[in-house]
């Protein structure tokens, strides 16, 4: 059972992060969880025994973004949005900005993190599209990802799009899209992308299937999956689609305006990298990504809920 009692936020204080903001004060509204506003300090490079890796006057620098971090912070729980909120100001030094997101995570056993995805260089930002990958490989939570988009708008989550690969790591992701589907009075709808082989004409073969054959078992199949995870019938609906998967989920997602997309942070995982799917479709919805870890103590208790 998902309960959001500790909800992580890392802020650079971007325009990436902004957005991104506005979504992990609404999952703290609607869980009635304490939101923790974390900013790293992150000095040092790779090496931190070389000093052409260093900045340049560390503690100076290191006071300056102390000052400006307190100034920002205190900008974010003086908000309009967070004054109904319990809110914790948290500042911590590291070596990387994922190392801190994931140690402060799993130092107050955080139930979820909230973050933006591709920010930009600098001394007081991340590049966050491969610190949201870094904490999305690593993290045993829930991670909400929200990736930046020229023209932002805060849509309320009337549909939850599951998408559904049938390996173990579905289900997780769909009982956790139930809850998160309850909790805010949404339909649901779960997809299969049937992942069609493409064979070249110059093999001397082609690839013969019966689509409809196979489209027609995997509605059966969704079907009796949402029927063992306790959905109703009329709770949810069923879609089939061919493709590329991560195309056609953010192709429906469009289409159908759905408000929230729950998937496992491994589907079809190569070794080092994020699944192939969930990977693409973070990289390239403007739909706000939910990633149920596939390993740890998150999906222990799920599977035994």
């Amino acid at each position: 059972m998902l309960e959001f009692k500790a909800i992580v936020f890392p802020t650079d204080f971007s325009r990436c992060s902004d957005q991104a903001f506005d979504y992990a004060v609404l999952l703290a509204e609607q869980f009635d969880a304490e939101l923790h506003l974390l900013n790293a300090a992150v000095l040092l490079s790779d090496d931190s025994s070389d000093e052409e890796h260093q900045f340049p006057e560390a503690a100076a620098l290191l006071s300056r973004l102390e000052e400006v971090t307190s100034s920002k912070l205190g900008e974010m729980v003086n908000h309009e949005m967070v004054s109904m909120l319990r809110v914790r100001e948290v500042r911590r030094r590291g070596f990387s900005p994922s190392e801190v997101i994931l140690d402060y995570a799993e130092e107050i056993e955080a139930d979820a993190i909230v973050m933006g995805t591709h920010g930009r260089r600098g001394p007081l930002r991340w590049f966050l599209g491969s610190v949201a990958e870094d904490v999305l490989r690593s993290a045993v939570c829930p991670v909400l990802v929200v990736r930046e988009r020229q023209e932002p708008e805060l849509a309320p989550i009337e549909s939850v799009l599951v998408p559904i690969d049938f390996s173990p790591n579905s289900k997780p992701a769909l009982r956790a899209a139930r809850e998160m589907a309850e909790v805010y009075d949404a339909r649901m709808t779960l997809l299969h992308v049937v992942d069609l082989p493409a064979v070249p004409s110059l093999y001397g073969q082609a690839f013969v299937a019966d689509i409809g054959q196979i489209e027609s078992r995997a509605f059966d199949e969704l079907r009796a999956l949402a029927e063992q995870t306790g959905i109703a019938p009329d709770a949810v609906d069923i879609a089939v689609d061919t493709g590329w998967p991560a195309a056609a989920i953010i192709d429906y997602s469009v289409v159908n305006e759905c408000g929230l997309i729950v998937m496992p942070a491994h589907s079809r995982r190569r070794p080092g990298l994020l699944g192939n799917t969930t990977d693409g479709v973070i990289r390239r919805t403007d739909c706000p990504v939910l990633a149920i870890p596939t390993h740890g103590e998150s999906q222990e208790r799920a599977e035994s809920a």
